[in-house]
């Protein structure tokens, strides 16, 4: 999706080459749309100005993405994103909340705070995201640079 090439292109500012992360393809997309785990903001003009990307895993709901597109920086796009996730996790069924972010970027750790977000080194909740931090050592992210971050929903 070219809102997501164009949103990792501020990881070059943090000296990460997001050229060799996987970009999701239209297959994936259309799979979390159909299982209602694809969130859009979208503009006045029915423009999309970011996406968020979800997940069940075990009793928790993760967050696997959120991008927005440069053009929408500072906007309050992801935090119009997260604000409605959250209210959603929280009226369902779900214990928490978890994500995987860069504790080394200045946009990521800090959004995530404001939510009721913590870093957290629990081993339970770093097993059950096992998955997604092979995948990142996979491409090449130095795992020192990334952090497990939880907020409790019940």
């Amino acid at each position: 999706m070219d809102l997501e090439a164009r949103s990792a292109v501020k990881y070059l500012e943090a000296g990460y080459d997001y050229t060799q992360w996987e970009v999701t393809s239209l297959a994936t997309f259309k799979s979390f749309a159909e299982q209602g785990q694809l969130w859009v903001c979208t503009t006045a003009d029915g423009i999309a100005a970011g996406f968020a990307l979800v997940a069940p895993v075990w009793t928790n709901l993760h967050l696997h993405e959120i991008d927005t597109d440069p053009a929408h920086l500072r906007q309050g796009v992801a935090s119009l994103l997260l604000t409605a996730i959250v209210a959603w996790a929280k009226a369902g069924d779900y214990a928490a909340m978890t994500l995987r972010t860069f504790r080394t970027t200045p946009w990521s750790v800090g959004l995530y705070r404001k939510f009721g977000f913590d870093i957290t080194e629990d081993p339970t909740v770093q097993d059950t995201l096992s998955r997604y931090i092979q995948s990142e050592r996979g491409l090449g992210v130095p795992p020192g640079d990334r952090c497990t971050m939880a907020l409790r929903l019940k």
